[in-house]
């Protein structure tokens, strides 16, 4: 299993929650409307709409000491996003 450190670009759904329970650091920011990500989301995850990430790269590059990793609902946002927030 990978570390957070070690994070390919992409990343299932059972790796991220094995992170998790390892307590590695790592963000979660998720790229869902914020109507989505109020009706449920991960714990302690972060919510920046997809659209957003652009304006938002300097701040969350700034912010973000440990890796992140971008969820969605289905995949189809996020891949190939990581340069859009700046990795």
């Amino acid at each position: 299993m990978p570390t957070a450190h070690s994070l390919p670009a992409v990343v299932d759904a059972q790796t991220v929650a094995a992170l998790l329970e390892q307590n590695a650091p790592l963000h979660i920011i998720d790229v869902r409307t914020p109507a989505e990500f109020e009706s449920v989301h991960i714990p302690g995850s972060y919510n920046v709409p997809l659209d957003a990430l652009p304006e938002h790269r300097a701040e969350l590059r700034d912010a973000l000491r440990a890796p992140a990793v971008l969820v969605c609902r289905s995949g189809a946002r996020t891949p190939g996003r990581g340069g859009a927030a700046g990795r």
